[in-house]
């Protein structure tokens, strides 16, 4: 049927309405209007199918699925592509001499359920996913892989902090292998000698760094005492193979007033010491007690044969007499240790 919408000299339009009765009702099938064209006005379960040379569901809209299929007429999700007979690939093209100009796949996820309307995300937040499947010996879809986009931290007025996982399955579910934070860093999970990790310690040309774990100081502490107490200087790493050495860098702001005073220092591992940093007097002659200030700093290679949690730390102490400090005024002081392969 078709309707007059406006017979003003100069401004006619009109509209077109294909209707069929269904259940004994007259059902629009299209209409079509002065500025849209709709299929399904009337928001019944029909589905609209478009055939190429080739296929006969080259577009396949599940009407009662709220479904979009190219290439088959059983999307399982809200939109599919489906191939049965070569590689089922898409592009995404950008062509223009402009140096602004990309292609992109975006993800973008709000809190608010209307669409188009932003609200805040939280930290944690799933904001998108890559899955890739295969199916199982009892014909069922399972997820070999993921890379996860993630919230790593609750959003403020200029950024929503994050992070991305990237995930492959064992004989049980999904794992995470490796995690890049808000921070850049990269933090492999477990041990890297898991072959599901996708790269192995024994792989590595001797002398690769594998991981690098780092900490700063900068709460001042004091001490003195001649025996050795620990400065708050410390870092924690998990070697992913015995055979690996640990470079461990160390620069420590220190300073020392008092008749006498002087800097006694080491490295520990646990509760280890492992080496000497300093122990001697810091230069001060008999009554003098002015404050002097400066910063040691060294490297050691350890080779603590574990692949358990180990803690590096650095303890002082005041050979004789007078006060020693550690990250004096908020002065920073750092721990640094890189597994290195063997």
């Amino acid at each position: 049927a078709g309707t007059i919408e406006d017979a003003s000299d100069g401004s006619e339009s009109g509209n077109l309405n294909i209707s069929l009765r269904m259940a004994g009702s007259a059902r629009s099938r299209m209409s079509m209007f002065d500025s849209t064209t709709v299929f399904n006005e009337d928001s019944q379960d029909i589905d609209f199918r478009v055939e190429s040379n080739g296929n006969a569901n080259m577009l396949f809209v599940d009407g009662g699925n709220n479904r979009v299929g190219v290439g088959t007429n059983i999307p399982s999700v809200e939109f599919e592509i489906a191939d049965s007979n070569s590689d089922c690939e898409m592009t995404i093209g950008s062509w223009a001499d402009n140096i602004n100009t990309k292609s992109a796949l975006n993800f973008v996820k709000s809190r608010n359920t209307t669409i188009g309307t932003g609200a805040a995300t939280s930290a944690a937040d799933n904001l998108g996913e890559i899955l890739a499947y295969g199916y199982d010996t009892g014909n069922t879809a399972r997820a070999a892989s993921q890379i996860l986009f993630q919230g790593d931290a609750a959003p403020d007025g200029d950024a929503v902090p994050g992070r991305i996982l990237f995930k492959t399955s064992n004989a049980a579910a999904l794992q995470t292998a490796l995690t890049i934070d808000d921070s850049q860093g990269a933090v492999f999970a477990g041990t890297l000698a898991t072959a599901a990790k996708g790269i192995t310690a024994a792989s590595l040309p001797a002398g690769s760094v594998i991981q690098v774990v780092s900490a700063i100081d900068t709460t001042e502490t004091s001490s003195t005492s001649s025996t050795m107490a620990d400065t708050g200087l410390t870092v924690n790493i998990t070697p992913s193979a015995s055979s690996s050495k640990v470079l461990v860098n160390v620069g420590m702001n220190f300073g020392v007033t008092g008749t006498g005073a002087g800097l006694g220092a080491r490295l520990m591992r646990g509760s280890t010491a492992i080496q000497g940093i300093s122990e001697k007097s810091d230069g001060h002659g008999a009554g003098e007690t002015s404050y002097h200030e400066a910063w040691v700093a060294f490297s050691y290679l350890d080779s603590p044969n574990t692949t358990s949690e180990t803690t590096y730390k650095v303890q002082f102490r005041t050979p004789s007499g007078g006060t020693i400090f550690a990250s004096i005024d908020g002065n920073v002081s750092s721990i640094t240790v890189m597994e290195i392969a063997a």
